[in-house]
């Protein structure tokens, strides 16, 4: 009877893997140890061990390395290795950007476009998008398109809002990569059925695609602006494509309700402030306005925080038919959001309900049309106050970008002269004058404040801008800080 014994060579730490790296034994029942080797048994090993030495020694140069180190103790570039077990090989920095991505920045953003304040949006532990997103970062692990359009967009939103971006790997490199895969992923069946990630990797493209091209988004990164200036043709433009297949697959699915709120909502973001900066017609359809809010929830308690004035400033002067509408809209939606932050009960319809009225009322001024420079300098500073009211930074940067448009259409409607009504005048050079952003043209309208503000008595400044859209608990501040 024989025994086979299976001998494995060990070199260089590593365990032999081939047919060569392997030597067999034989043992037959006259040998003298059935468990250890003979001698000439022994010297078979030895010299088949030297034998694989001197081949590898000549094939290539041997690689120094830690002989005592296993994948347990230093893993790298494996499936033990926590920055390569995804889809995408990462490192330490891109899992910071998915920090920031998935963080409560991200979760801030859809709070305050629901015009909640920014010191409360803080203290709110769960929002009504929490479980997709968190799905989002799971999804990430083996889901290529969206993995690399979300370090795309989380690349951008570092440089934009921190002033960081790796040199080796800028959001330009993430975003080829998720290019590449999304086309893959929408060409890769003969009828391709949209899902909320393949809708979320596209509406990374596009709003990444927004911030890259748009120098003013890059106040934190001077030299960034000054290189899309000098070498970008197409500027934001170059988003809308994405936000046109978007649109594309939305119809083929049958609607937005085929979809998850989260992408709705996202996609309006994008369209907006692309909008916005362009100023140009939103491209979604404006099909998703939920209508008025019901002013029939507003408790008692909290109704009383109301601003009985706001927007009756207005009715004094000549504006037309439909932006007076929309003021007096604006004036009940931030009765309503006020009083519904400030309580403690929190209903995620209502939120999301607010969310897209906020929004609806942004495309509503965006989409008027030939109204003369006195409408349109209204239209532009309620645009300005919305924005401003609106407490994150990327709300700040547009309410900025119109600033110069505002400053235009104010000249051109002699805003100095008496036909352009007094009140409008100092509550449009005020709004604008306490935008966030520091530039020419907010130090031009700080300037011609101190020159029209001047027969203002003590305190009565606040009282007057109430009588338009003013916003004292988000404002005030800002107020006070002209020193008027």
């Amino acid at each position: 009877m024989e025994r086979r014994l299976h001998w494995r060579v060990i070199t260089g730490g590593a365990v032999g893997q081939n047919k060569s790296s392997l030597l067999f034994i034989n043992k037959v029942p006259a040998s003298v140890s059935l468990s250890n080797s003979e001698g000439g048994e022994k010297s078979m090993i030895l010299s088949h061990v030297q034998q694989r030495r001197r081949r590898k020694s000549a094939s290539r140069k041997r690689e120094k390395h830690n002989q005592a180190a296993t994948l347990c103790i230093l893993p790298s570039n494996n499936g033990s290795d926590p920055f390569h077990c995804t889809i995408a090989g990462l490192d330490a920095g891109d899992h910071t950007m998915l920090k920031l991505v998935f963080g409560k920045g991200t979760k801030l953003t859809f709070l305050v476009e629901a015009f909640a304040p920014a010191s409360k949006s803080t203290d709110i532990t769960h929002m009504r998008h929490e479980e997709i997103i968190n799905e989002r970062l799971r999804r990430c692990v083996t889901d290529e398109a969206l993995m690399y359009s979300t370090l795309s967009y989380g690349s951008s939103l570092q440089g934009w809002m921190a002033g960081i971006i790796s040199e080796r790997r800028p959001p330009e490199y993430f975003t080829g990569k998720a290019l590449q895969a999304v086309r893959m992923r929408l060409a890769s069946q003969s009828r391709f059925k949209a899902d909320n990630w393949i809708m979320i990797s596209i509406y990374s493209l596009a709003i990444t695609q927004f911030w890259n091209t748009t120098p003013s988004m890059w106040a934190r990164y001077p030299m960034r602006a000054l290189s899309i200036v000098e070498v970008d043709t197409l500027g934001s433009n170059s988003a809308r494509p994405h936000l046109d297949i978007m649109k594309n697959l939305v119809s083929e699915a049958g609607g937005w309700k085929r979809f998850d709120p989260y992408i709705l909502e996202s996609a309006i973001l994008a369209d907006k402030y692309i909008s916005i900066t362009n100023w140009e017609a939103p491209t979604l359809p404006f099909t998703w306005d939920l209508g008025p809010l019901p002013m029939g929830l507003i408790d008692n308690e909290h109704s009383a925080m109301s601003i009985p004035t706001l927007g009756s400033g207005f009715r004094m002067v000549p504006v037309t038919g439909g932006l007076q509408r929309i003021i007096e809209d604006i004036a009940d939606y931030v009765h309503f959001a006020e009083a519904y932050w400030a309580g403690t009960r929190r209903f995620h319809h209502l939120e999301h309900h607010l969310f897209l009225r906020l929004q609806a009322l942004l495309y509503r001024l965006l989409l008027l049309s030939n109204l003369d420079d006195i409408n349109n300098s209204i239209r532009l500073t309620a645009m300005i106050f919305l924005l401003s009211a609106t407490e994150y930074h990327g709300a700040q940067v547009s309410a900025a970008t119109l600033l110069p448009r505002l400053r235009s259409s104010l000249l051109a409607a002699r805003f100095w002269e008496g036909v352009f009504d007094e009140g409008v005048r100092l509550w449009s050079l005020v709004t604008a004058a306490m935008t966030t952003q520091k530039s020419v043209d907010q130090s031009w309208f700080l300037s011609m404040v101190e020159i029209y503000s001047t027969t203002i008595e003590d305190g009565a400044l606040e009282e007057r801008m109430c009588r338009y859209l003013f916003l004292p608990s988000r404002q005030a501040s800002r107020l006070r800080s002209l020193g008027l």
